[in-house]
């Protein structure tokens, strides 16, 4: 229906916000998450009597890793897949 009634304005504009240059590169290295206190997370992951899941995904690095969560506390654990 572009019969000219409604012209596109097509002119360029300056960016609502500055875009920072300096903000991090696509594909950077995401900081490495610190190990919680040996005695935050009991010896027995999960502990006996919780509920827990356990799942397969991808870090934003693209290693395949498992990640074993207890579902009563939050509490998880994460390590990289072999194979």
């Amino acid at each position: 229906m572009a019969n000219g009634k409604h012209p596109i304005d097509i002119t360029p504009q300056e960016p609502a916000i500055e875009i920072d240059d300096d903000a991090a590169a696509v594909g950077a290295t995401p900081p490495e998450t610190p190990e919680p206190a040996g005695e935050d997370i009991p010896e027995e992951f999960p502990p006996a009597g919780h509920r827990w899941e356990t799942f397969e995904t991808a870090r934003p690095d693209g290693v395949r890793v498992s990640v074993t969560r207890d579902i009563d506390t939050g509490v998880q654990r994460v390590h990289p897949v072999e194979g």
